[in-house]
């Protein structure tokens, strides 16, 4: 199987020996976390692009991978959570929050839609084992464990989400 220049067999082996790859997973998985946060609370104009974290033959390898394809999501979950806790939003401004998927984006109404329910558990909880718990059963209940397309859409609903949700709670305050 082909996927932009990486077989299956060269993302395994970028997975198994990363440090001659040049794939820093939790490097990245960190970074993600970071924008995320920075994304959520920046100015209306910020900006979050997977490209910033890492190049794309690296994202279809990592969320391609049986170890690490839920990780992004997670990590901007935990990155969202953080931003939105620590601005002292509630649940209830996260589910009435209404966004849309991002424009040019492949998220879907139901990509938003998890994301909506993931922050609400994130910030009810703030655990992340249960998050991990309820990420992994959503995504393997719907066939989308190590499919790059769906996890990316996923990664880009769980921003818009967060980002629209601080900027109507700074409306309401």
């Amino acid at each position: 199987m082909q996927t932009d220049g990486l077989t299956r067999g060269s993302a395994a082996a970028i997975l198994d020996q990363p440090e001659l790859y040049g794939a820093d997973v939790t490097g990245a998985v960190e970074r993600i976390r970071e924008l995320t946060r920075t994304a959520v609370l920046g100015s209306p104009w910020a900006t979050f692009s997977l490209t910033d974290v890492m190049p794309d033959d690296l994202w279809i390898v990592v969320l391609s991978s049986q170890k690490h394809s839920l990780d992004p999501v997670l990590a901007t979950l935990a990155g969202c959570a953080d931003a939105l806790s620590g601005r002292g939003v509630t649940v209830g401004q996260v589910v009435v929050t209404a966004t849309t998927p991002p424009l040019g984006s492949a998220a879907t109404e139901e990509d938003m839609s998890l994301a909506r329910r993931w922050l609400t558990e994130a910030l009810v909880r703030l655990d992340e084992g249960r998050c991990r718990d309820l990420v992994a059963a959503d995504v393997a209940e719907r066939g989308w464990r190590q499919n790059p397309h769906r996890l990316s859409s996923l990664v880009l609903a769980l921003v818009a989400v967060g980002r629209g949700t601080a900027i109507r709670a700074s409306s309401w305050s």
